[in-house]
């Protein structure tokens, strides 16, 4: 891995941080920024990927949540080695 792709990651992953903790205070619009920059990058996580596509929706972005989704199905069938446990939020 080189330096470049390491920083990428790095910066993704603390852009999914920001954008998960902007989503539970319900600052929809930050959230929206910092995991659709995610994204936009390269970001391929489930989880990534399904917050951003729950900020775009609670922001009335249909669209783009639709074409998030999509990405989330398209990853779920090629991850299928790795089954999703989804957790209620209590």
């Amino acid at each position: 891995m080189s330096l470049k792709t390491g920083l990428i990651e790095i910066a993704n992953y603390a852009r999914g941080q920001i954008g998960y903790r902007a989503a539970r205070a319900g600052d929809w619009v930050t959230a929206s920024q910092h995991l659709w920059a995610a994204c936009q990058s390269g970001e391929r996580s489930r989880a990534t990927l399904t917050n951003a596509a729950l900020a775009s929706e609670a922001l009335n972005r249909f669209s783009r949540a639709a074409d998030l989704w999509q990405k989330v199905l398209r990853y779920v069938r090629i991850d299928q080695a790795a089954p999703m446990r989804w957790q209620r939020n209590r």
